[in-house]
C-alpha cells in the first residue's frame, strides 16, 4: 500500500495532535524521562562499548552468515522437499510467497 505525499502531509497535523494529547502524552514524557534517566547513569555508552568488543564481532560474524544462508537453504529444502514428494501445494506456497515478496519491494 502506498500513500501519496498529500495525503500524507493532510494528515500530519491532526497526528501530530493524537501523538502529543491524553495516554500519548503520557508514553511521550516516560520515553523523555527513560532516556534521561539511561544517558545519566552511563548505560548507553556502556552499551555502545560492550557492543564495539571483540568478542562481539565473534558472535556476529556466524550470525550474520546464518542469517544469509539459512533462508536460501530453508527455501530450497522446501523446494526440493516438493518436487520429490510430488506436492505442487507446497512449491507453489513458496513461489508465490517470494513472488509476493518482490512485489512489494518494487512498490517500496
Amino acid at each position: 500500500m502506498t500513500v501519496k505525499m498529500p495525503e500524507l502531509f493532510h494528515r500530519l497535523p491532526k497526528t501530530m495532535i493524537q501523538i502529543f494529547t491524553g495516554r500519548n502524552l503520557l508514553f511521550q514524557v516516560l520515553a523523555i524521562v527513560l532516556t534521561c534517566l539511561i544517558v545519566e547513569a552511563g548505560l548507553d555508552w556502556s552499551y555502545y562499548c560492550a557492543t564495539r568488543s571483540e568478542w562481539t564481532k565473534h558472535l556476529a560474524i556466524p550470525a550474520i552468515l546464518l542469517g544469509t544462508l539459512v533462508p536460501i537453504l530453508a527455501t530450497l529444502a522446501i523446494l526440493t522437499f516438493g518436487a520429490v514428494l510430488k506436492n505442487r501445494r507446497l512449491i507453489s506456497t513458496v513461489i508465490n510467497k517470494f513472488r509476493k515478496r518482490n512485489s512489494e519491494n518494487e512498490e517500496h
